[in-house]
């Protein structure tokens, strides 16, 4: 009997181990007491700080990453630092609207609603200001290996993604550029993914509105999609 009970353990020790790591570590729910991700890498230490204005969610964003290297900030000092396209929004003659340039600097007012009275800021016035206090890299979100060596290392990345499933609106800046964007845009902070780096199955994020959350790889990639992939990698100078 104690031979047969013996059998009986290394069968079911053998079965357990060779099940997939998310079937046999199955993860409570985030946030409930004893949780802890069921990620190949995650990064503990990037806090979560809400975002202090309406669309403040890049410098929310950019905070929370630097703190997590190791650089204390505000938002409010971002705020000051990061570039502004001052350009009103108006309708032209031909019924197009005009407006300032995402990738210049900061469009519309921080404490607006998009897409009429404020927009938000694209990758480059970001890294801009990023790199004062950090180092920078841009990294494509859709790379799952550039994701991966990232968080390995350390680093947060600030990814471009949007709330909802938007509409796209259009307008045009001053020297004539055509904008096309999501009227929701929105960034978040990549700490953590399942799966492994040639085969991500879904990532971890804090949103500056909600905390952390988890996202599926699709999910990820048709939100990113919007922002041609766009990610901001923020690591220790």
């Amino acid at each position: 009997m104690n031979r047969l009970l013996r059998i009986g353990f290394v069968c079911l020790f053998l079965f357990f181990v060779t099940l997939p790591v998310s079937v046999r570590s199955a993860e409570l729910p985030i946030g409930a007491p004893g949780w802890q991700p069921n990620a190949r890498s995650f990064l503990f230490n990037v806090p979560f700080f809400r975002q202090r204005w309406s669309l403040s969610c890049e410098l929310a964003s950019l905070r929370s990453s630097l703190r997590a290297v190791g650089v204390d900030v505000t938002e409010q000092t971002l705020w000051s630092q990061i570039a502004k396209d001052p350009t009103p929004r108006r309708r032209l003659t031909d019924g197009m609207i005009a407006w300032g340039d995402p990738r210049k600097g900061f469009v519309g007012k921080v404490t607006g609603r998009q897409p009429t009275t404020g927009y938000g800021v694209f990758l480059e016035p970001l890294m801009e200001v990023a790199s004062r206090y950090a180092s920078t890299t841009r990294i494509r979100l859709d790379d799952s290996y550039a994701i991966d060596r990232a968080l390995r290392q350390g680093h947060p990345i600030v990814a471009w993604t949007v709330i909802g499933n938007p509409s796209v609106t259009t307008w045009k800046t001053p020297d004539g550029k055509v904008i096309t964007v999501p009227i929701r845009e929105h960034t978040v902070v990549i700490v953590g993914y399942r799966g492994s780096g040639d085969a991500i199955e879904g990532v971890y994020v804090i949103d500056p509105l909600t905390g952390l959350r988890y996202e599926t790889w699709a999910e990820f990639q048709s939100k990113s999609a919007y922002f041609d992939f766009d990610g901001l990698e923020v690591g220790k100078r």
